[in-house]
């Protein structure tokens, strides 16, 4: 955001919460009812108010021809351009994607990642086309790439946040919703959504089967025994102050600690990451909260806390911040639509093998409708690879950097991630060693052995595996230089 006077920012901050504010509260004053999952589905139907308000028409352009499709691409893509693949909420389901949701874009009830339930989709900017028509999706990511149809939109970049990497560290743009960066600024938003999020509860007590975790001294648990003695006592505004002394306290300990700052390094380099990493810190506590109270999932609460705060889109540019899998995606959780501009649904012809078919068709299409193109994006690879075994180093430094958790100190402190991030990393370690390059694959391993003492025995059996493939041959002889040149 570039810098402005006061007097620019406060008409600005004026003119925001004139067009906002009473779309928010109309949204954040449906009945709770309205966002709890039923029929025994937890959270399945969660988000059916948020569908029903995020809604808008789109141009039904299935009809055309993969020719006519590549030229209304080509002249759409950009920066602000975002590509949703229309799956189906139920993916048993045999019957074909209706009419009626190829001319309506919308959230997928069913589909939710943390604390955001919106659209998610994929920058389609000229890499991301190229990528879409070479390799039959836009990023490395590839939910929904099988999908008949994909939708095309643009955002608003006034309620968007952008994230990005600037010398190896997360760096961020904030909407002015989000503004000034200040502490003050800080504590107030967090009492904010701890009052309107009592707004969103719809039961006053925890039922059996949630009841485990009120048993362990957590943070989570504390602040959901603050938040029922609030409803029993029907007076929030007086437990308000102590929650957020609470939740600010934690904050310190999960994320500021001597020994956890170095996992978040990386996203707390400057001042504007910091303060979104606080502020997100804030949302999937009080939405984990809130989804525990009413027995469901928290997804739902999360985008309506965001939009609480200003904040429509988060565009994620290959940190990890949204999905840890995906590094590069984007969610829309617009409830009025403003900021969503609708382009066109369309066949997905790039799913079809075989995959790139259709390249030869796009250069010519571009060479004979004197397109100004940069063809250097035609051979460019995707910042963020899904595969381990097309892995290089830096890619690993990256992954190990985004994902790796914190030891726990014992089992019923931990969420799980740490396992499920061990396992996975096992999983990729075993991939290195079928790497498509045996120097690359040697490489990687030797590196996690070196820097990554709980996988180290791991590692090495699979390095030695590596190694012995063509020891006999000499293959590996003096290639372990390659680490140290790395």
């Amino acid at each position: 955001m570039s810098k402005m006077n006061r007097k620019e920012f406060n008409e600005l901050l004026t003119e925001w919460k004139q067009n906002f504010v009473n779309e928010a509260n109309r949204v954040i004053m449906s009945e709770p009812e309205d966002f709890i999952g039923i029929d025994g589905e937890k959270g399945s139907q969660a988000s059916r108010v948020q569908s029903s308000l995020m809604t808008k028409e789109i141009e039904d352009m299935t009809h055309l021809s993969v020719e006519d499709t590549l030229k209304k691409l080509i002249n759409i893509a950009d920066e602000n351009v975002f590509i949703h693949f229309l799956t189906k909420s139920d993916k048993l389901d045999r019957s074909k994607v209706s009419s009626n949701e190829i001319k309506t874009l919308s959230v997928n009830p069913k589909v939710n990642w943390g604390d955001q339930q919106g659209i998610f989709s994929y920058k389609l900017n000229k890499q991301g086309l190229v990528n879409l028509i070479q390799r039959g999706k836009p990023a490395s990511g590839d939910y929904g790439v099988a999908a008949d149809y994909f939708q095309v939109f643009k955002i608003d970049d006034a309620r968007t946040i952008k994230i990005f990497e600037i010398d190896d560290h997360v760096n961020v743009t904030l909407p002015i919703s989000l503004y000034p960066i200040t502490t003050r600024s800080l504590q107030n938003k967090l009492k904010h959504i701890i009052k309107e999020s009592f707004y969103l509860i719809s039961k006053n007590k925890i039922e059996n089967e949630n009841e485990f975790i009120l048993k362990y001294s957590t943070l989570k648990s504390k602040i959901i025994k603050l938040y029922l003695q609030a409803i029993e006592s029907k007076d929030f505004n007086s437990f308000i102050p102590t929650i957020a002394k609470h939740i600010e306290l934690g904050v310190k300990k999960e994320v500021f600690d001597h020994e956890k700052k170095k996992k978040y390094n990386y996203y707390l380099k400057n001042n504007e990451a910091k303060f979104l990493f606080i502020i997100n810190y804030y949302v999937g506590l009080i939405s984990y909260v809130v989804g525990y109270i009413n027995n469901t999932t928290s997804a739902q609460y999360g985008s309506l806390l965001w939009h609480m705060l200003g904040v429509e889109n988060i565009d994620d540019q290959g940190t990890g911040f949204i999905h840890g899998n995906e590094l590069s995606q984007a969610v829309s959780f617009d409830f009025s639509g403003d900021s969503l501009e609708s382009i066109g649904t369309f066949k997905n012809y790039f799913k079809y093998p075989p995959i790139g078919q259709y390249y030869n068709m796009f250069v010519d299409i571009i060479n004979h409708e004197n397109v100004n193109w940069d063809f250097n994006i035609v051979t460019k690879k995707f910042d963020e690879i899904s595969d381990p075994r097309d892995w290089d180093l830096k890619h690993l430094k990256k992954a190990l950097k985004l994902n790796k958790p914190v030891r726990p100190t014992n089992w019923d402190k931990d969420n799980g991630s740490w396992y499920f991030w061990t396992d996975s990393m096992e999983g990729a370690l075993w991939a290195f060693s079928e790497h498509e390059d045996k120097d690359t694959g040697l490489l990687l391993l030797k590196y996690v052995i070196d820097n990554c003492p709980v996988l180290k025995d791991t590692a090495t059996h699979y390095y030695n595996e590596l190694k012995k493939d063509d020891r006999e041959s000499g293959y590996w002889k003096d290639k372990e230089d390659l680490y140290y040149k790395g």
